[in-house]
Order: C-alpha cells, then structure tokens, then sequence
C-alpha cells in the first residue's frame, strides 16, 4: 500500500516537471523552474497537496524555496500538512534566527557540542570566522558556512545515483515498550532482507558498494534521529538491534516509525 501510494503521488509530481529527485518513498525534491514565472511556487505546491489529498487521501508538507536547503527546512516548518515558502528576499532575515537543529549533519551530539560553544542559531555561524569554523567542522567548514547563509549550490537531479536502501513502518500507535520496539525492529529487518535481496539480484552485488548501517526514528512529536556505524561485512539483525539500543540509551519517549537500512557509497 505505501509503494503505490508512493507511485500515485510521484505520478502527479511529474505532471508539473519531469526534474523530480526522489529521496525516500514519501520525500522528493521538484524544480519548477521551467514553469512560466507567472505561476507561483506557492500555488503550484498548494495545488499538488490538494491533488495528492484527492487522489489518495494523504495529507503532506510542502516546503517552497529557491534552493534545496531551503526547500527542506520549508518543508519541515509547519509539519503535519504545511506549507510554507521561504523566497530570496527573505533569506538572510530567516536564517539569522535558524535553530542549528536544521542543519544537515548536526545531530543531537553536535548540537550539545556546538552549544557548548554558545552556538545556538545560524548567526552564531555566521560570526564566527573561517578558521574557527574549520575548527568546530573539519573537512565540513564551508559547508556549514554555506548553509548557516541558506545557501545550497546543489542541483535537483531525476537521475541521482541511489545512495541508500532503507525499509521503514510508522504506527498508528505509537510505542514505548522497548520490548516490542526490538520485535518490531526484526520484523522490519526481515522485509528489508528480501527486499534487499532483490535489488542485488537486479543491480548485481558485485556492483554495490555498502559504507554504513543505519537505524533511524522518528517520535511522536515528529523529531527524529538516525544511528549509523561502517560496514564491516556483517547485515544481520543484532548490528541493527545495537543501533537501536544507541538511540534508545538517548531518549525513551514514544516512537511512531521505525527504519533501517545501508547507505551505499563511500
């Protein structure tokens, strides 16, 4: 049922642009450039909420921006079932008081150590010189630089090479019991097995190229949080099960989905 709705829902994204770069199942990334300037983003994604809605009973969040950072923090501000736009002239007012929550790769540990070094918001980013952010990130500096300025020189692309294989379940009920939550976990680590199996017997397992586990959550309140280690030659279910006891060591409150998975490349 999710891979259809998926289907139907990425068929009314492509009757706006064929630019469509698919990350999961449920999230993409649309270039309407092309579309004449007199149609709005706003309207075009207001328009395919309310198609998704009437095709397949689905509410979703829509994020409109001129860049694909922006597009996802836009996408993420008003969850469940927002829309929100963030246009040029208003980038460098938003960013200033951006959470560095949002920033790509700025998890729960990055966020206590960058907090540690009074860095709250992006323009605490912002103020901070080159050097010291080569300090604070590594290879990462420029990066973080960019994006504490919302920019994003990446392009939409409808031909990206898979970087993932990741198999998720989201409950109408969510769960507590950590018990039933490694039940759970096995019982997605098996679909994701055959489903695996299949996609090597299709692409050939000599071309694959497998760099990390991964355990990802989401909780009640929508916030989520991955857990990943390298690839050591082992997929079965107790590499996946310490990844889960990670997150759960973390934080206990109750869970809505589960996912794991590999993320494929160096």
């Amino acid at each position: 049922k999710y891979k259809q709705a998926s289907a139907e829902v990425f068929e009314i994204f492509r009757q706006y642009t064929d630019q469509v770069e698919g990350l999961s199942l449920d999230e993409a990334y649309l270039d309407v450039t092309d579309i004449p300037s007199s149609v709005l983003a706003r309207d075009i994604a207001r328009e395919i909420k309310q198609k998704v809605f009437q095709k397949t009973g689905l509410t979703i969040s829509a994020g409109a921006s001129f860049n694909k950072f922006l597009s996802k923090v836009a996408s993420d501000w008003m969850k469940p079932n927002g829309l929100y736009v963030i246009p040029p002239a208003h980038r460098n007012l938003f960013m200033k008081d951006l959470e560095i929550k949002y920033l790509f790769g700025v998890g729960q540990k990055s966020r206590e150590k960058l907090n540690s070094q009074k860095i709250f918001k992006c323009s605490d980013i912002q103020n901070r010189s080159l050097p010291e952010l080569k300090r604070l990130f590594g290879s990462r500096y420029l990066d973080m630089y960019y994006m504490s300025h919302g920019i994003d020189f990446r392009r939409v692309s409808s031909e990206a090479e898979r970087k993932s294989f990741t198999c998720e379940e989201t409950y109408n009920k969510d769960i507590s019991d950590p018990l039933q939550l490694m039940q759970t976990l096995s019982r997605v680590h098996q679909e994701w097995q055959a489903r695996f199996h299949k996609y090597k017997q299709k692409e050939g397992e000599d071309l694959l190229n497998i760099s990390t586990l991964v355990v990802k959550v989401k909780y009640f309140d929508f916030k989520q949080t991955t857990h990943e280690c390298r690839f050591r030659g082992d997929l079965s279910f107790p590499r996946f099960q310490q990844l889960l006891e990670h997150i759960l060591l973390k934080r206990t409150e109750p869970i809505r989905l589960l996912g794991l998975g590999v993320r494929l490349g160096k």
